[in-house]
Formats: structure tokens, C-alpha cells, sequence
């Protein structure tokens, strides 16, 4: 048995996507005498992108260990983790109550902020999950949104702007993890590029 492969057919479908035709030749031999087949394989792939979208893929065992994807899992289930937690903690009486309630006896929430933490990790879950320019992009996104968030935070703790129900844990939490983002999302992996659209 043998199996001879060779492209036949590239046709152009829209702007960028090609279907590339393969016609698989299957010859096998029996006591009767040869047998022949054609098994037609037809396989999607994009003309331009597809160099960057298969090097994104190939080897995701390896891609998964790049820092940006590390980084947006561990983090991305973190802040998930605290949001989620965040709900169960009793305490606040209102969505943008200025006391809320203590996680884990340091951080003071409430519903406002664990909506915000549940909505940054998910995000950071699911794009490191996803692939590795989406990782980088979410962690540069998300670092900005920590740093606004605690440089806020100086500002508004202790006063009746506080809609975060923001202390100086959580002050800390948002500029650490800020600093993390920012530092490896803009710093690490820096071969992959964002395509800017518009």
C-alpha cells in the first residue's frame, strides 16, 4: 500500500481565504489483483495571515508556556477567583456601597468592584486560553485598567467618591498586578504583533 499526495486545485474565495484541494491517491493490493481509490481532502487556509495564525498555533503545548499566556492564566483566575469570592462577603448594602464588606479580611469590596474583578479575570482567563496575541493584548489592557483603577484608589479612598469601596489592600492588589501586566505585556514576546485594524 502506498499513499501519493499532491496538491491539484487552489481556488480564491473572497479576500483572503483559499481552499487548497488535495487529491490522495490510495492503491492497495489484494489476491484479486490492485485496487484503486481517490480520497479528496479539502483543507481551509488564509493567504497573507496564515503564515502568523499557524505559527500562533503550531506547537501550543510550547506557546502555552510563553509568559504572557502564564501570566493571564494565573492572574486572569486570581482576580476570577476574587470576584467571585467577593459576592459572598457580607457587608454591602447597595451595587456601589462605599463600606462593602472584607475578603479574606484585607480587601474591602463590593458588588461594583466584584464585577470588576470577575470581568478583568475572565477576560485574561479566556484570552490566555485562546492564543498568544490575544494574551498579550488582554494583559496590557487589563494592566492599564489596574493601574486607573489604583491610582484612583490614592484619591478616592476614605471619601464619599469611593464607589469601589476601595482600602489600601486593594490599592496594592490593583498596582501589583498593574505593574505585572504592564511589565510582560508590553515587554515579553514582543515578535507578536497586534494588527491594528480601522
Amino acid at each position: 500500500m502506498f499513499i501519493a499526495s499532491e496538491p491539484a486545485a487552489v481556488s480564491e474565495v473572497g479576500n483572503r481565504t483559499s481552499c487548497v484541494v488535495t487529491a490522495v491517491i490510495v492503491v492497495m493490493r489484494n489476491p484479486v489483483g490492485m485496487v484503486g481509490g481517490a480520497l479528496i481532502v479539502w483543507s481551509p487556509h488564509t493567504i497573507g495571515a496564515a503564515s502568523d495564525d499557524d505559527a500562533e498555533t503550531h506547537g501550543d503545548a510550547d506557546r502555552m508556556r510563553s509568559p504572557n499566556r502564564l501570566l493571564g492564566t494565573v492572574l486572569g483566575a486570581v482576580h476570577l477567583v476574587v470576584g467571585v469570592a467577593g459576592f459572598f462577603v457580607p457587608g454591602s448594602t447597595s451595587f456601589f456601597d462605599r463600606h462593602g464588606g472584607l475578603l479574606f479580611g484585607l480587601l474591602r469590596v463590593n458588588p461594583a468592584l466584584d464585577v470588576l474583578h470577575v470581568l478583568v479575570g475572565a477576560a485574561l482567563l479566556l484570552a490566555a486560553l485562546t492564543r498568544l496575541r490575544a494574551a498579550k493584548a488582554v494583559n496590557t489592557i487589563a494592566g492599564l485598567i489596574f493601574f486607573v483603577v489604583g491610582v484612583a484608589g490614592l484619591f478616592i479612598v476614605g471619601n464619599g467618591a469611593n464607589v469601589l469601596s476601595l482600602n489600601g489592600d486593594d490599592n496594592v492588589l490593583h498596582f501589583a498586578s498593574a505593574a505585572i501586566l504592564l511589565a510582560v505585556g508590553l515587554g515579553v514576546d514582543r515578535d507578536v504583533h497586534t494588527p491594528v485594524t480601522g
